[in-house]
């Protein structure tokens, strides 16, 4: 069985939009415990928000 999931995206809405459920549920099941994406500054509210809607504890954002 896998042990870690990687997820990418080339824009930061993509994960949530286009896997949000899947995200939800492997956060549920203790598989996604931290997202990192580039966020200009605008949009990091919005970033910390959809991660907690999520289920995701730890974020980082790049610069």
């Amino acid at each position: 069985m896998f042990e870690r999931v990687l997820l990418l995206a080339p824009h930061l809405d993509d994960i949530e939009l286009g896997a949000g459920g899947i995200v939800a549920k492997l956060s549920e099941d203790s598989w996604i415990t931290y997202l990192g994406f580039y966020a200009p500054p605008e949009l990091r509210n919005e970033f910390h928000e959809s991660a907690r809607i999520l289920g995701i504890n730890e974020v980082r954002l790049f610069d």
